[in-house]
């Protein structure tokens, strides 16, 4: 008797579909759409590896060009991709890999001859684009960062560099391409970093110098030009280890790419470093003015100082000789008084010593009022209270010895008179 298999049973049901009850036919449509993708997911696990094997008998020649080796890589991809998809622990193809071993086996062997040869061509395309990516060099003078073939060139870069377990030449290649973009990119934004900033000392200056006319001065004499000419120092270094680090092919190119000149930077660097010494010559003349200011007003007032200590020794000096000569004005007045008694007034030596007393008191009290102009409060000086004391007394003896000839003078008068009349009165009786 013939063994029925599951084959047999499928075929079966397939044949009497629509004769049996409603609810058997349901469970029967359910195994034959289970068998329907079984049989799908078979025959791509027995498909796949013919299909590797001849896309692998279809690599592009050597001298193949760069669309062929791309069309190529994708379909390989694509494929690979199949691989992976199939051979994961959840995928729907893993109970039948298990119970298809050859093809399993024929699927395992040929998807890393197929990853590799996928990495070759790609390999293949890097060395193409970057071929091209040379020749925009040697035709334009440019470099290869800003070459048109430079973005396909990284995209390859980029997908190769993230695979594990590349070729060492193919690594190294990598890595030597990465590098050189990853530095071109650098530089580009370091040059264009410069200029921004470059551009921004020179508003800083405008602000400055507008801040400078409102205020009705310089810029360098502002309180924010200190921290201008540090940052535009910074930024004249800068530009001058820009131009050391970066090459001069690839300096150029960069300036290019932002529309500038090959001698942009120079141009800024001397501008900023010309603006930074004018303002310091500036400074230092303002300086060296404020200085010469000080200095004579320095002077000026040592000047006043000296000649106001010259003056307060005169003074002291004029003080006191003034006291000694009123003192011995007063003691001649003494010692007249005690030689001729109460007539020295009317004596000749008395009338020299008035005309002596009256021209000290005027000096004297000169002497005074000039004092009482340098000091507020000249009392304060014992010298000064000697002296008003001593010239007070010699006006109070002035004045007694006035009041006294003018007391003795109208006696004089009054008895003369008397004389007079009486002279007149005998003269009428005879």
């Amino acid at each position: 008797m013939k063994r029925i298999g599951m084959n047999d049973i499928t075929d079966i049901l397939r044949h009497r579909h629509g004769e049996l009850p409603e609810k058997t036919q349901g469970a029967v449509d359910s195994w034959l759409g289970y068998d329907d993708r079984a049989v799908e997911l078979r025959g791509a696990i027995r498909d796949w590896p013919a299909q590797a094997e001849a896309l692998l008998a279809e690599v592009p020649p050597p001298d193949a060009p760069l669309d062929a080796l791309t069309k190529w890589r994708e379909r390989a991809e694509t494929l690979l991709g199949e691989s992976a998809a199939m051979r994961a622990e959840d995928a729907a193809h893993a109970p039948h890999l298990e119970a298809m071993p050859e093809e399993a086996k024929a699927v395992a062997d040929a998807t890393p001859r197929l990853d590799a040869a996928a990495v070759e061509a790609e390999y293949r395309e890097m060395g193409l684009l970057m071929g091209s990516a040379r020749e925009f060099v040697e035709r334009t003078g440019g470099i290869l960062y800003d070459a048109p073939a430079h973005g396909a060139l990284m995209e390859r870069a980029g997908s190769l560099g993230a695979r594990d377990g590349l070729p060492e030449r193919v690594s190294e290649r990598v890595g030597t391409v990465v590098d050189l973009d990853a530095r071109c990119a650098k530089d580009r934004e370091r040059v264009g970093a410069f200029v921004d900033a470059a551009r921004g000392v020179e508003r800083a200056r405008g602000n400055l110098e507008a801040a400078a006319r409102k205020g009705q001065t310089s810029a360098e004499q502002l309180p924010g030009w200190n921290r201008w000419e540090k940052k535009a120092r910074a930024v004249a270094d800068e530009a001058g280890a820009i131009r050391a680090e970066v090459p001069p092919r690839q300096f150029g190119a960069h300036l290019a790419s932002l529309g500038f000149g090959p001698d942009e930077v120079d141009e800024r660097k001397k501008k900023i470093e010309e603006r930074i010494e004018r303002d310091r010559q500036a400074r230092e003349a303002a300086e060296a003015a404020r200085r010469a200011a000080e200095e004579a007003r320095v002077a000026e007032e040592t000047r006043r100082m000296l000649d106001g200590l010259r003056a307060s020794v005169e003074a002291v000096d004029d003080r006191t000789d003034l006291s000694r000569e009123i003192r011995e004005c007063l003691e001649q007045r003494e010692a007249g008084a005690r030689e001729h008694g109460g007539l020295f007034v009317f004596r000749d030596p008395h009338r020299e010593w008035m005309s002596g007393a009256e021209a000290l008191l005027a000096k004297a009290n000169r002497h005074l009022e000039e004092a009482g102009k340098r000091h507020p409060d000249p009392e304060r000086d014992e010298g000064t209270k000697t002296l008003r004391g001593l010239t007070a007394e010699l006006g109070r003896t002035l004045r007694e010895d006035r009041a006294t000839i003018e007391r003795i003078e109208k006696e004089r008068a009054r008895e003369q008179t008397r004389q007079q009349d009486r002279s007149q009165g005998r003269g009428f009786s005879m």
